[in-house]
């Protein structure tokens, strides 16, 4: 997400520009993974040939994919970094500016 001068994203400003993901199974390597992103001329996916990028035209696309990505999953278990404030605690607070709520497969 791009930030302002403090570098302290804000969820009521700062959009998200791409979302990264790996999703692995009990044993083994990793068996899915990719970037949500939004659509943009410097984002050319026959530039990362071995990255499956899947490119949003708006914001909220890119979060709706985000829901359908882990619905698709269905995880046992969501981490990222900070992930309450950060990763998935923002990309939560993002959702509610465009009226989605409850989009998480987890509370708090």
């Amino acid at each position: 997400m791009p930030t302002r001068e403090d570098k302290v994203p804000d969820p009521e400003k700062d959009t998200v520009v791409a979302v990264f993901y790996a999703f692995h199974s009990a044993g083994m390597e990793i068996t899915r993974s990719g970037v949500l992103a939004l659509g943009c001329p410097q984002l050319q996916a026959k530039r990362l040939r071995t990255v499956n990028i899947e490119s949003f035209q708006t914001e909220l696309d890119l979060l709706n994919g985000v829901i359908d990505l882990t619905v698709d999953l269905d995880p046992d278990i969501v981490v990222g970094w900070d992930v309450q404030t950060m990763s998935w605690g923002f990309l939560e607070a993002r959702a509610k500016t465009f009226g989605i709520v409850h989009c998480l497969p987890y509370e708090y």
